[in-house]
């Protein structure tokens, strides 16, 4: 396995070097909106501890970040009116992991002719909406 290396860009993102929308923060996560999404509403949830992937994350690390993608994905599914969510870890570069440093997707989905809400046309109003759910529940 590859080490960790600190230039990746969610660790830049973590300590402010390269520009987000971001969507939540605390002490050991950050949730940021996906620049390539899959759908609208696509966020990444993102471990502030250095780790490649699944395989090298410590335990108690990635319990909080499975809570926090738990947390992202009923604010998707209430907020945006998913009717589900796909939640993704691509683990190496055969599993199309591209940034190696922990993270994971979650990507909200929506029934066949529904779509996100229209008054939310951007990244930075989804973000907002979501940030606001969240802290509220």
């Amino acid at each position: 396995m590859v080490e960790y290396d600190a230039n990746n860009v969610f660790s830049k993102i973590i300590s402010n070097e390269t520009a987000s929308i971001k969507v939540y923060e605390d002490s050991k996560n950050i949730v940021i909106m996906d620049v390539y999404p899959e759908n609208p509403g696509h966020m990444l949830v993102i471990p502030k501890e250095e780790s490649r992937n699944i395989l090298d994350i410590h335990n108690d690390d990635l319990c909080e970040s499975i809570l926090i993608v738990k947390k992202i994905t009923k604010a998707q599914i209430h907020v945006f009116g998913a009717s589900g969510c796909k939640i993704k870890h691509n683990c190496e570069s055969s599993a199309g992991q591209i940034v190696f440093h922990t993270h994971f997707h979650v990507i909200p989905v929506f029934e066949e002719d529904a779509k996100m809400p229209l008054k939310l046309d951007t990244m930075e109003k989804q973000a907002n909406v979501i940030n606001e759910y969240l802290m509220k529940n």
